[in-house]
């Protein structure tokens, strides 16, 4: 688990303690989050946070790979066609690499005042360009002049959903 070094309002909204070295600097030790220097010299607005799935996405992911495993040893046993069995192989596998790459690198990334999205063909934008943001039915419509980002907020985690609409909130943007 990472440590997160804060500054004044983004630890407010949680419960922490104080550091030792300096009054000013906070440890959360909830969430998965580092910070990208060792003094934060600017203000709350340069650290690197990573925004999670949750367990039951992943779980999901990781049984519908066990699934297809299962049901991929019924051609083994019966020599029913090559092309079959081979896609019986090569469906767990790929269910179990997109386990380990979900697991590996989280959904969302907030660095250096850049949003991504962690995808294949991930997306990601500025925050200073961020005009408006949308909130409809779990979803997060982040809009752009050029770009637009949505985020599903039904497969962050509980933690990590709290962090991302505190700092959301602070970019004072309009509200949809």
């Amino acid at each position: 688990m990472f440590l997160l070094l804060l500054r004044c309002e983004y630890a407010r909204a949680f419960a922490y303690t104080e550091a030792p070295c300096c009054q000013q600097e906070l440890y959360l030790l909830t969430l998965r989050l580092k910070p990208t220097t060792n003094r934060i010299q600017t203000p709350c607005k340069i650290f690197k946070m990573k925004i999670a799935f949750k367990k039951s996405h992943l779980n999901g992911t990781l049984f519908y790979g066990a699934l297809f495993l299962l049901t991929g040893l019924i051609p083994f046993k019966s020599n029913e066609q090559y092309w079959y069995a081979l896609h019986s192989i090569l469906l767990p596998i790929l269910f179990f690499a997109k386990y380990f790459s979900l697991k590996h690198t989280k959904y969302l990334t907030i660095d250096k005042g850049i949003l991504k999205r962690n995808h294949l063909f991930g997306k990601q934008v500025k925050m200073a360009e961020i005009y408006q943001i949308e909130k409809y039915a779990g979803k997060y419509i982040i809009k752009t002049e050029k770009k637009k980002l949505t985020i599903d907020t039904h497969i962050i985690e509980e933690k990590s959903l709290i962090v991302l609409n505190k700092v959301l909130e602070d970019l004072n943007v309009a509200w949809v």
